[in-house]
């Protein structure tokens, strides 16, 4: 059985900001900000690590 874990929510805002367009990492890291009004900002090795995992989960199309 798989462990299921809750989303946490730098990994929901880092979603949120791909959603409407493919962003650069530099650009992921300030549309988190602008999202969470400055509250969440990710650093390289979170915003990095985050999208590492993600790939895997095939969350997004790859193009």
């Amino acid at each position: 059985m798989k462990n299921k874990r809750s989303m946490q929510e730098p990994t929901f805002l880092l979603l949120t900001a791909l959603a409407d367009r493919p962003r650069h990492g530099y650009a992921l890291g300030d549309e988190v900000a602008a999202i969470s009004d400055g509250r969440v900002r990710l650093g390289a090795g979170s915003l990095y690590g985050t999208l590492g995992r993600l790939l895997p989960a095939a969350c997004w199309p790859r193009g």
